[in-house]
């Protein structure tokens, strides 16, 4: 009787492309079939390719002819594993503005489908904070996956300034951030702030100084100061227990204005001086 010698499939890769060999005792054609797993066979009948990962049995066979009885089948039996793609996580930092922020992904190859969690689960965060960020290949012939942190915080007053108003109050003026969020305005007499922690409230201590102002109505004026003296000022974004970085800005108080037809009248021994007080 005829025998059938095909050797033993090593494992393999999804992606692979795998050409059958076999031969028969006889010198008849061998021919292959797919007997269960991920695989087909191209109209060829040697050309094996994978439609996915799992145990894959190959069978070869030979029917017999020209005085030749059948040979006993002989099958092969091996595992695919998907192939390994990269997996690179992009949009990681981004600005708080009310609405859900999404973190992309791109693969090598190129265009593979990639299911992105945040902190486990699928819905984009919207508040602002750090969250973990899983990418995971989804396709039935690669794996990968990918981990990294998206960071959403909250934009800085896009200006801030401080200007003398006179003798005894400085006028603030600053211009909220494309969001609209509050700003938080503190002072203090040294111009060296901490990081602000916890929910602002007017009159009350933060960051190293006194809170004076939260909220998005511009200008604002701090009033009832001492003459000829500086204040330091630092305003930050606010929203929901969580700061921007900080814009610093500082103003003197006016001095009062100098005495006017200030005048001397000398006699050799001494003078007599006049001169006519102004406001303050």
């Amino acid at each position: 009787p005829q025998t059938i010698d095909f050797p033993a499939i090593g494992d393999q890769v999804a992606t692979n492309v795998v050409v059958l060999s076999a031969t028969a005792s006889s010198g008849l054609d061998v021919s292959f079939a797919v007997i269960s797993g991920p695989a087909s066979l191209d109209v060829d009948g040697v050309t094996l390719t994978f439609t996915g990962a799992g145990e894959v049995s190959i069978e070869a066979s030979q029917a017999g002819g020209g005085g030749w009885d059948p040979a006993d089948p002989v099958t092969n039996t091996f595992n695919v594993a998907k192939a390994v793609a990269a997996v690179t996580l992009n949009d990681l930092t981004q600005t708080y503005d009310g609405t859900a922020r999404s973190a992309t992904a791109t693969t090598v190859p190129e265009g593979l489908t990639v299911d992105v969690t945040y902190d486990g689960g699928a819905t984009p965060p919207t508040d602002p904070g750090q969250y973990e960020v899983v990418g995971t290949v989804v396709e039935d012939l690669y794996q990968g996956a990918a981990t990294n942190t998206l960071t959403v915080s909250v934009a800085s007053p896009a200006s801030f300034a401080g200007v003398s108003a006179g003798m005894d109050a400085v006028e603030l003026s600053f211009t909220p951030n494309a969001a609209g969020n509050d700003v938080v305005i503190v002072v203090n007499e040294t111009g060296v702030f901490e990081d602000p922690a916890g929910a602002p409230v007017v009159g009350e201590a933060l960051a190293g100084g006194t809170v004076l102002y939260v909220g998005a109505v511009s200008p604002q004026t701090h009033a009832e100061l001492e003459a000829c003296t500086p204040y330091y000022y630092k305003a930050w974004s606010y929203v929901d227990g969580f700061y921007s970085s900080g814009l610093a800005g500082s103003a003197n108080t006016d001095g009062p204005d100098a005495p006017t037809n200030l005048g001397a009248v000398p006699d050799y021994a001494s003078f007599v001086a006049s001169w006519d007080a102004v406001t303050g």
